[in-house]
């Protein structure tokens, strides 16, 4: 009786481990992608997100609004699926005097995201002075290097 007991609370110990671990699979959640503008005198007009699963799923050409922006300074949510293989994001802005267009593009892949509940990774758009050039840096509790 006494083994046909253990056996009974053994089997419900694992039961409830793989169910508690399959949880996040089987109710996968979206990412949060805040993208900011780092910049003194660049305004974001376009903000492009492909996320690359089977099959190819991808946010419009641009993924704000008819005339909507980031200013300097602001910050923008946007939403990935749960899963991607990779994501690839490019942002395109101009001075606040339009006079010309600048932009820069990067890669997430599966092994940078963080898959904890409400983890958010960061997008900053930058101007780097070393290379004169525009950058975007990843970053937020939701993104690691990949090893």
């Amino acid at each position: 009786m006494k083994k046909f007991f253990f056996l009974i609370l053994a089997t419900c110990v694992f039961g409830l481990l793989f169910v508690g671990c399959a949880d996040r699979y089987a109710n996968p959640e979206s990412r949060e992608l805040v993208v900011f503008n780092d910049t003194t005198d660049q305004i974001i007009d376009n903000v492009a997100i492909s996320s690359y699963l089977s099959p190819p799923r991808a946010i419009s050409s641009n993924a704000l609004a008819e005339g909507e922006t980031i200013q300097p300074g602001e910050r923008k949510a946007f939403y990935l699926p749960p899963y991607p293989d990779y994501t690839t994001i490019r942002v395109d802005s101009s001075p606040e005097d339009n006079s010309v267009d600048n932009y820069a593009n990067d890669s997430l892949y599966m092994e940078n995201y963080v898959l904890d509940k409400g983890a958010v990774v960061e997008a900053g758009y930058y101007y780097d002075t070393g290379s004169s050039s525009f950058k975007i840096e990843f970053g937020g509790d939701g993104y690691q290097i990949a090893k």
